[in-house]
Order: C-alpha cells, then sequence, then structure tokens
C-alpha cells in the first residue's frame, strides 16, 4: 500500500511540474489569439472607414487642354534672368573662381552643383533656385 501512495505522489508532482506549465501556456495562447482576432477586427474596420472615406472625397480631375493656362512650364530655363552674380553683387575674382559665371546658359545652381558635386546649402534659399527631383544636362521647355 505504501508503494501505492509512492506511486501517486510521484504523478501528481509530475502533473504539476509539467501540466501547470502547460496549461499556463495554453491559457495564454488562448488569450493571445482573442486579442488578435480583436485587433484584426478593428484593423478591418480602419480599411474600411479609411476606404468609406476615400470613396467621399472628390477626385481631383485635371482641366481639359482647352481650359488649362497656356503659360509652359520651364525647366532650368534661364532666359530673361539674371545671372546669379549680378543678383549677389559678387567681384570679379568672385566670378573667376565661380562655376556659374562659366556656364551662362546654365543655372547658377545646376553649374555649381555639377561643378562641387552636391547643392550648396547657400542656394538653398536662393530665390534663383528652382527645386527639381533631378539634374537636367540640358534646359527645354515643358509643354
Amino acid at each position: 500500500m505504501e508503494s501505492l501512495t509512492n506511486i501517486w505522489s510521484i504523478v501528481l508532482l509530475f502533473v504539476l511540474r509539467l501540466g501547470v506549465p502547460i496549461f499556463i501556456t495554453l491559457f495564454i495562447g488562448y488569450l493571445l489569439k482573442r486579442l488578435d482576432a480583436r485587433w484584426q477586427a478593428e484593423a478591418r474596420e480602419s480599411r474600411k472607414a479609411t476606404a468609406a472615406a476615400a470613396a467621399k472625397k472628390p477626385l481631383a480631375v485635371p482641366k481639359p487642354a482647352g481650359q488649362r493656362s497656356m503659360q509652359p512650364l520651364y525647366a532650368l530655363d534661364t532666359s530673361g534672368v539674371l545671372p546669379c552674380w549680378k543678383v549677389k553683387g559678387c567681384t570679379a575674382a568672385m566670378q573667376a573662381a565661380c562655376a556659374a559665371s562659366h556656364q551662362p546658359n546654365v543655372a547658377c545652381w545646376q553649374a555649381r552643383t555639377t561643378a562641387e558635386g552636391r547643392l550648396p546649402s547657400e542656394c538653398k534659399g536662393c530665390e534663383l533656385h528652382v527645386p527639381v527631383p533631378y539634374v537636367m544636362a540640358e534646359s527645354r521647355v515643358l509643354h
């Protein structure tokens, strides 16, 4: 009889040692699964609300060609613009050292960017600087 009690105590301790941690792990997994389901439902509702708001928002439709202004967009066109050395009042020595004075048909900031490898910091706030996503090799009119 005493050996049966020893066996039951070993089984009980084995269940406590392994069964309780397994049960706790499964319970936490169940709670996390419910939490994930709730988050997915909230995300679906958020996507639906965003889609509904986007559907209500009017689309920007471009004007027909006849209603657009006929003013062309200039890409790096320097005609009719004073050279930067005249705008800034540079001396002759400064003009000789500047890359912009050697290329009068190119925008000053573009010439300096090409010569120096990057856009100089003083060009970023200048009124002659036209920010474009890329530097073009030649100036041209875009229609």
